[in-house]
């Protein structure tokens, strides 16, 4: 999944806080490199929110959520999932 810093209704300020990447998951890892750490939400408890959508009727799992900031990111993450072929849904 990914998810724009800094969207309206993400929290304080519109954006959510940052959960600390963990484990070692080698893409994970190589995504943390290109938008930060603190952009790389990994942690169950935050992905809960981003795993069902706003009508309760459709659900998956999910990785990761990646929060890039611009363009540039967008593009790296998706290049990192498309060699990694690892699906990605935006929101």
């Amino acid at each position: 999944m990914t998810r724009l810093r800094g969207r309206p209704g993400a929290g304080a300020g519109g954006v959510r806080p940052a959960v600390t990447v963990a484990g070692h998951d080698p893409l994970i890892e190589r995504l943390a490199g290109a938008v930060g750490a603190g952009h790389v939400l990994t942690d169950p408890d935050v992905l809960a929110g981003y795993q069902t959508d706003w009508t309760g009727r459709w659900s998956g799992l999910a990785r990761a959520v990646v929060r890039p900031a611009d363009t540039a990111e967008v593009a790296a993450v998706l290049a990192m999932c498309s060699a990694a072929r690892v699906g990605v849904v935006p929101q």
